[in-house]
């Protein structure tokens, strides 16, 4: 499974960087953070996830806004 690895990684001080569009980001987002799939809207470009663990912390989502709206 991809965010099994993933998190693997994080666990393990890596940095992984996760690219997709409106309709796989929201699925990634959940699966790596075992939340809700965040609401994403087709053509929505401003809009990132920082996901965040170190080594048996819980996981740290932070949503961020860039550019222009």
């Amino acid at each position: 499974h991809g965010s099994d690895r993933i998190l693997s990684l994080m666990k393990r001080g890596h940095t992984v960087l996760v690219v997709g569009h409106s309709d796989t980001v929201p699925a990634i987002v959940a699966s790596l953070t075992g939340g809700p799939r965040p609401e994403l809207e087709s053509g929505q470009f401003d809009l990132m996830f920082v996901i965040s663990r170190r080594g048996t912390e819980p996981v740290r989502l932070l949503r961020l806004r860039f550019g222009e709206p």
